[in-house]
């Protein structure tokens, strides 16, 4: 009934053991089934065991198996002993028990270097790890690691604090290629007591880095942890140290439009003004965003600390996205209405954007202008009609400039000695009568931007093929190849068509 060889008894106690039939296996053992029998997919018969479903089961295999005089330093592939096995199998905590008051090695290493105490911490099986805990004691550098394993799998305390007072761990050893200490692990999971507690241990580095720059602190703003950033602003972490990417937590957590966060970081004193690679403040963003009750904080502590923040960013961004009571917030806290960007362009170009007339008119009402140009010669109004905004287009029709028709003429002459030349970008040359601007030839819009007090509007545009004095065109634009510029050849426009005769 049980085979007549070796190999087949050998096999059949395997089937036993896969089986959780313990009476089978101990009339095998009995004839002579060999219980340190190597199984091919489980390795030792007590490996084999670990993977029965019922604990009870695989407990009473285990115990038959080493009255019979099962070896507990047999491995599996992986060199695992039953005791990295009963731990890596989900934690039997019997079996564990039975193996190690059996004398199970604590401190072997598998095929990859992992302890018991390891397997069990990667598994997260914290009441085997306990107890194998308990008869560790050689001195390993990996458990430095073990204690950011075990903190990032979510150990509880109860078997952290035995874990850091059995065996001398640097409380700030971090991960070897992400840099990560146990702090920032805490961090991450979100568990506020941990926290805490590795802030009472004695050298802790509260402003530790990892390998993206980013402190605990950092890692806290950007999840949004409100109680574990008041944390650690107690403890001490710097609330304006940057990450790798120079990005500033106050900005970070505006980004995220957590309130709570910004109020605890303006608690610790962050610096109000501190930027993101981009240049971004948490004004900026806030306005942006629309954020009203950010941006009311935020200038509240500015105006608290006596400190002077550029407003003029985060107007631009209010504009555009068209939130008109952040404008007033920020108009009210001294805001340039007229403040120009890059590219010449001012708040109400960029509100025509957003097609909201409450948003142009509470600017226009605070002094903003719409007859300004921008770079490009572009209006307010030009804005909105490029952008097909049609609410801003029609709102804006009103204090557009004189666009002047074929026909109508504006007569260019000749330049005075006062005269004089100013090339504003690579298509755009601008026409100066001492200090005051008397013209804008635009060879990218082959328009003319004439400023003329004398007429009703102080800004009116004629296009190229209909000004009277075509000479004029060649002029400037010869006049603004030799400043540098690089405008479009006047002779690829309509205008060749209407003065042929220009070279």
């Amino acid at each position: 009934m049980f085979g007549r060889s070796q190999k087949e008894r050998d096999n059949a106690l395997a089937e036993a053991v896969g089986n959780g039939n313990t009476e089978k296996m101990l009339r095998l053992l009995e004839r002579g089934a060999d219980p340190d029998y190597v199984t091919y997919n489980y390795g030792p018969l007590l490996c084999r065991a670990m993977a029965l479903y019922e604990d009870d089961n695989a407990l009473a295999c285990v115990k038959l198996l080493l009255e019979k005089g099962a070896s507990l330093t047999n491995r599996d592939g992986s060199g695992r002993t039953p005791l990295h096995y009963a731990l890596y199998r989900g934690g039997k905590t019997q079996v564990v028990q039975t193996l190690i008051d059996a004398g199970a090695d604590v401190e072997t290493t598998d095929k990859g270097g992992a302890t018991p105490l390891m397997t069990a911490v990667n598994g997260k099986h914290w009441q085997g790890a306990a107890l194998v805990l308990e008869r560790a004691c050689r001195e390993d550098k990996s458990r430095s690691h073990m204690l950011v394993t075990a903190v990032a799998n979510g150990a509880p305390l109860s078997f952290l604090q035995p874990l850091f007072e059995k065996i001398d761990i640097d409380i700030n050893a971090a991960t070897k290629d992400e840099k990560t200490t146990a702090l920032h692990a805490a961090v991450a999971t979100g568990d506020q007591q941990v926290v805490e507690w590795l802030l009472t241990r004695s050298g802790i580095q509260v402003n530790a880095q990892n390998a993206k720059g980013a402190t605990p602190l950092a890692l806290a703003v950007g999840a949004g942890r409100t109680e574990i950033v008041k944390t650690l602003a107690a403890a001490g972490a710097d609330p304006d140290m940057k990450d790798a990417e120079g990005q500033a937590p106050l900005v970070t957590a505006a980004r995220s439009n957590s309130q709570d966060v910004v109020e605890e970081l303006i608690a610790a004193k962050a610096s109000l003004d501190a930027t993101d690679k981009y240049g971004a403040t948490a004004l900026s963003v806030a306005s942006q965003a629309g954020s009203i009750r950010m941006v009311m904080t935020l200038l509240a502590a500015a105006d608290a600390a006596g400190i002077k923040l550029k407003l003029e960013p985060a107007l631009f961004g209010a504009a555009e996205k068209g939130h008109g009571r952040v404008l007033e917030l920020l108009i009210g806290a001294g805001a340039d209405v007229n403040a120009l960007d890059d590219e010449g362009r001012t708040p109400l170009m960029k509100a025509a954007l957003s097609d909201q007339v409450e948003t142009l008119s509470i600017l226009i009402k605070a002094g903003a202008k719409p007859d300004a140009a921008d770079r490009h010669g572009m209006f307010a109004y030009d804005h909105a009609v490029s952008a097909s905004k049609a609410k801003a287009k029609d709102f804006l029709a009103r204090y557009r400039h004189e666009t002047l028709k074929s026909g109508d003429t504006v007569t260019i002459a000749a330049p005075a000695a006062d005269y004089h030349y100013v090339r504003l970008n690579d298509h755009s040359l601008e026409v100066r009568e001492g200090d005051s601007l008397t013209m804008t030839f635009n060879f990218w819009t082959q328009q003319v931007i004439f400023r003329d007090t004398e007429r009703p509007a102080p800004v009116t545009v004629q296009n190229f093929a209909d000004l009277q004095r075509q000479e004029a065109i060649e002029e400037a634009y010869q006049k603004l190849k030799e400043l540098g510029g690089n405008p479009p050849d006047p002779h690829c426009s309509s205008l060749q068509k209407k003065s042929p005769g220009l070279k």
